[in-house]
């Protein structure tokens, strides 16, 4: 059996929170105030060494070997992200829809990688995967149907209810 070649893989100490948010609140030489879990002290440290994890975004092949993909492409968009605050910055400006669009797009992205956050979201989809598995032991279906709208904010549409996957009732 081959293998293909084995991904990129080089980085550790993967930053949750991207660098060039942390380092707006850094002083002039670089070193923010940080905690370590636990400890009730803060001390200086280097902004690149905070709100960092291992792995954080390590995707693995088919072999389980570790690659960069997932990492790089955040990087290629924290670049467009800081482009984005740099306009946000500049008071002489005026925020467009697009910049408007743009910022919260920044802000959204930036929240959903916190490793807790990323957490939650796994949890829920498993809690989505066992509400639509459960479906079929319900009597009624639009109930079901109504009940995942309620927990979750999902809206089925009719083409998903006809769905030979789901095999629900249309209403």
């Amino acid at each position: 059996m081959n293998a293909s070649p084995a991904p990129r893989f080089s980085k550790d100490n993967q930053h949750f929170v991207p660098r060039f948010w942390i380092k707006r609140f850094a002083g002039s030489n670089g070193r923010i105030l940080g905690r370590r879990r636990g400890e009730a002290r803060a001390f200086q440290v280097a902004a690149g060494d905070v709100m960092t994890s291992d792995w954080t975004y390590t995707l693995f092949d088919g072999w389980w070997r570790p690659a960069d993909k997932l990492e790089d492409a955040l990087s290629v968009y924290e670049g467009e992200a800081a482009t984005v605050m740099a306009a946000v910055d500049d008071v002489s400006s005026t925020l467009s829809p697009l910049l408007k669009e743009k910022l919260c797009e920044a802000i959204a992205v930036s929240g959903c990688r916190l490793p807790w956050v990323m957490r939650r979201g796994h949890q829920r989809m498993k809690e989505l995967a066992a509400a639509f598995a459960s479906i079929l032991e319900c009597k009624d279906d639009r109930q079901s149907i109504q009940d995942i709208r309620n927990r979750f904010g999902v809206d089925l549409s009719e083409a998903d209810c006809l769905s030979p996957s789901l095999r629900l009732a249309c209403w």
